[in-house]
């Protein structure tokens, strides 16, 4: 559920950077994307992000970029789950024919490593977010720096998304 949050913010950050970026844009393909209403103080621009977020490749590779990264840190952890599920397993297959320390020292040992594997967890999933956290300022920080570039010709009094 906190993946999902995360995703959801994530995209919703880029679709509004995108949206600024392909608004400010002076290409053809992008102006369907982008109306400007004139008013008496200046111009009004509305961005429509589904149209943004479809046509900003930067974004498209990005989210290309994480998507196979959560794949691949979900597949490892998947892998590492199902081993010590596995050993756990036959921990208990086998209890009853060990003796009372080697059944202590085995589940130290599958206790040590479900810690070990819970903390793994947590540090691939923390990574997971700092990156996604570093791909939305970098995309808000890319477009603002164009959205403020363009306007400098043009000067937009509002831009709405």
């Amino acid at each position: 559920m906190k993946n999902l949050s995360i995703v959801l913010n994530l995209i919703l950050v880029v679709a509004v950077a995108i949206l600024f970026y392909f608004h400010f844009s002076d290409k053809p393909e992008v102006g369907q994307a982008v109306t400007a209403i004139p008013v008496a103080t200046g111009n009004i621009v509305y961005v429509n992000s589904d149209s943004l977020l479809e046509q900003y490749d930067y974004f498209k590779n990005k989210k290309s970029e994480f998507e196979q990264s959560q794949t691949k840190i979900k597949s490892q952890l998947r892998s590492e789950g199902e081993k010590l599920q596995k050993e756990i397993e036959d921990y208990q297959k086998n209890a009853s024919m060990m003796t009372a320390q080697q059944r202590q020292a085995t589940e130290e040992q599958l206790s040590f490593k479900q810690q070990s594997f819970l903390q793994k967890k947590d540090e691939l999933l923390g990574k997971l977010e700092d990156e996604q956290s570093k791909v939305n300022e970098e995309i808000y920080t890319k477009l603002g720096s164009y959205i403020k570039e363009f306007n400098r010709n043009r000067n937009y009094s509002f831009v709405l998304g």
